[in-house]
């Protein structure tokens, strides 16, 4: 009985770890999306792109079961000193709650500029068409006679 014991002690620690490990994992998510919240303020489009790529690799591997295996061995060694490893549940919701938060911005930041750049393509396309009625139109032939 008490190999099975011993076990089931091993198999719940392994748990424990793992879910540590997600809320880790979790917590890592949320301050990439932040990140990029923060990089499209400052219109820094390539680390907006770069985040974007991490967050999608990150997110590959929170289901992962190797989740555990792909941190860092100084975080493995935190995750594995938490006092209550039913924190875990905690930090995930927080985490989850922040994600939630940052990506309802990113989506309106992303559609404001949508919406900008929709109506400077509009404002354009007037101009080229008034530009091209001032010129004479859109015939061909059209020629400007310029001295200088």
């Amino acid at each position: 009985m008490s190999n099975m014991k011993q076990s089931l002690e091993r198999v719940g620690a392994e748990s424990d770890l793992r879910l540590r490990a997600r809320a880790e994992a979790f917590e890592r998510y949320a301050s990439l999306l932040l990140q990029q919240v923060e990089a499209l303020d400052r219109e820094d489009l390539a680390t907006f792109e770069r985040l974007a790529g991490d967050r999608d690799v990150l997110a590959g591997n929170i289901d992962a079961l190797d989740t555990v295996i792909s941190l860092p061995p100084d975080r493995l060694a935190t995750l594995d000193g938490d006092a209550d490893p039913h924190a875990a549940e905690g930090r995930i919701a927080a985490a989850l709650e922040r994600c939630a938060r940052d990506d309802a911005r990113l989506q309106l930041r992303l559609h404001a500029m949508r919406d900008a750049a929709l109506a400077a393509t509009v404002a354009l396309k007037r101009g080229r068409g008034a530009a091209l009625a001032y010129a004479g139109g859109n015939r061909p032939g059209t020629s400007f006679d310029v001295d200088l």
